[in-house]
């Protein structure tokens, strides 16, 4: 893994980037690819054996034959899913089906061997590739404002949808009069523009909605892929919200900043953004009703290959130091709440000359 990592990183063209991934030491993991000569490169990438096909591959295996043993050799990286320079000028992945990896006309199409690789098969989207598909659609041409604009977009898709709750949107259409305990958050979910930005007051309604409609569905063992939500789950979803709201704030309408927080040694920071959308973050209950910040965004890192060079701007979630009482324990919090990014260089002249302290590990002079 290491030594393909390193040739990665070392590429200078395509074609090296491409033999490196030939190592196949890196077994999992989307790799995506773009150069200064205006290659693009989509890799669902995998170290996927080559199985039998006459099986389905997703459910218990018989153990008393040969015939489901894996054997010695992978599928081909030229046979895993991929697109190359598309038409359209662009490539993505927010952990979707990679039959859905850029325009329509350029996707590759799901195959018989995808019975046996196991990927995500083709319309199986989630929250964050088609808000994604929603916004691309509206431009021809994309400047660097308008990548970021998408990139740290935190509003839900028109139809909502996970892999593992297909029909997700149903939360958003439960009838209020059926359910006069909990007709008024119904109400406030009908309506809702389903941003989840820090000044947005009823995305924590959402946010808690969803959290414990997946609990209950999880604590019966109902979450797989193709999975749904039922009536129920989502009901018994609200009328929990409802009541954390309540007993917390004393209302159901409140700012998402208020409720969840970003927060590290004695800092704490309003927080914006919600489990699958494009700037996504997830959540877990903390003391006193607040939601406390765990994954979703973390290290963002933009890459542009100017005229002038190569540039970069960069963000880490709490800072370059995981000791606390250290300057950098927490030094980008401000940043990364904010949605704001810091320039940055891989030039070594760059580095070096803005270093606060130049240092050997191995405590050896001489060393460059």
């Amino acid at each position: 893994m290491g030594q393909q990592w390193l040739a990665m990183n070392k590429a200078q063209t395509f074609e090296e980037f491409k033999k490196a991934l030939e190592i196949r030491g890196v077994a999992s993991l989307n790799i995506v690819y773009a150069d200064r000569e205006d290659n693009i490169y989509y890799l669902s990438n995998g170290n996927l054996p080559k199985r039998n096909g006459n099986y389905n591959w997703r459910e218990v295996l018989p153990g008393d034959t040969s015939a489901t043993l894996w054997g010695g050799s992978l599928i081909p990286l030229d046979s895993l899913p991929q697109v190359l320079n598309p038409d359209c000028g662009w490539v993505f992945n927010t952990n979707n089906t990679p039959y859905s990896a850029s325009d329509c006309a350029d996707n590759l199409k799901e195959t018989a061997l995808n019975k046996i690789m196991g990927f995500q098969g083709e319309g199986l989207e989630n929250n964050r590739s088609a808000r994604f598909l929603e916004l691309i659609s509206q431009y021809d041409t994309l400047s660097y404002e308008d990548f970021k604009r998408i990139k740290y977009d935190r509003q839900y898709p028109t139809t909502m949808t996970l892999p593992t709750a297909t029909n997700l949107e149903d939360l958003m259409h439960l009838d209020p009069a059926k359910y006069p305990d909990i007709s008024d958050a119904i109400e406030l979910l009908t309506k809702w523009d389903r941003k989840t930005y820090a000044d947005n007051s009823t995305a924590p309604l959402f946010i808690l909605t969803w959290m414990f409609t997946d609990e209950i569905r999880k604590s019966e063992d109902r979450v797989f892929r193709g999975s749904t939500v039922t009536t129920h789950d989502c009901v018994e979803g609200i009328r929990r919200a409802k009541a954390y709201l309540l007993k917390h704030y004393n209302q159901l309408e409140i700012p998402l900043g208020q409720m969840q927080k970003h927060q590290r040694g004695t800092v704490s920071l309003p927080l914006g953004g919600a489990p699958d959308v494009l700037a996504a973050m997830y959540s877990r209950k903390g003391e006193d009703g607040i939601l406390v910040s765990r994954a979703g965004d973390s290290y963002i890192e933009l890459v542009r290959f100017g005229l002038e060079g190569t540039e970069i701007e960069s963000v880490n979630a709490y800072g370059s130091s995981a000791k606390p009482g250290t300057e950098h324990y927490t030094s980008q919090m401000e940043y990364f709440a904010g949605q704001k990014l810091k320039k940055m260089s891989l030039d070594k002249e760059v580095v070096l000359e803005e270093a606060v302290s130049i240092y050997s590990p191995l405590g050896l002079k001489g060393v460059e």
